[in-house]
């Protein structure tokens, strides 16, 4: 499962785009903050665009970080066919790297950040339209702070 997440990872950084790039690590995670507040239901071309060019920066301009997605695991081996999947599984990608440039957080802090995002970008999601329920992060959603962080601890 790895190996898909990277490829697909890797595959959206070469997708040329019409947006502007990003020039530090302080618009990439405006960038995220925005596509986490907006998400695109009709269309995901421009979450794709976005989203790569955030890749794109962080890739370039941070080697260092680590591909982490194991807090996310639940998720990717039960919703393939979830319309969101692979914008879901950018958003938490994206996040983490995040949480390594930018906060002085554990891997288990950086998780329970990052599956923050994902539920704020899926809330989002269902207030506009409720046939876009997803079983897993439904459970996740409906977990307290202090169940959702032993969650992903346990994922880890």
């Amino acid at each position: 499962m790895i190996k898909k997440v990277l490829t697909f990872l890797l595959l959206i950084t070469f997708i040329s785009t019409s947006f502007g790039q990003i020039t530090s690590d302080k618009e990439a995670t405006e960038s995220l903050n925005w596509i986490i507040e907006n998400p695109q239901i009709e269309s995901d071309s421009l979450f794709t665009n976005k989203s790569a060019n955030i890749f794109k920066w962080y890739a370039s301009n941070n080697p260092q970080v680590e591909m982490r997605v194991s807090g996310i695991s639940e998720f990717m081996d039960s919703s393939k066919s979830y319309k969101f999947f692979k914008e879901i599984l950018m958003i938490y990608t994206l996040s983490e790297i995040d949480n390594q440039i930018s906060k002085n957080v554990n891997k288990n802090e950086s998780s329970f950040l990052a599956i923050s995002n994902v539920l704020k970008y899926y809330d989002r999601i269902i207030k506009i339209d409720e046939n876009y329920k997803n079983s897993v992060l439904q459970k996740y959603s409906a977990l307290s702070e202090k169940d959702l962080k032993k969650q992903m601890k346990k994922l880890q």
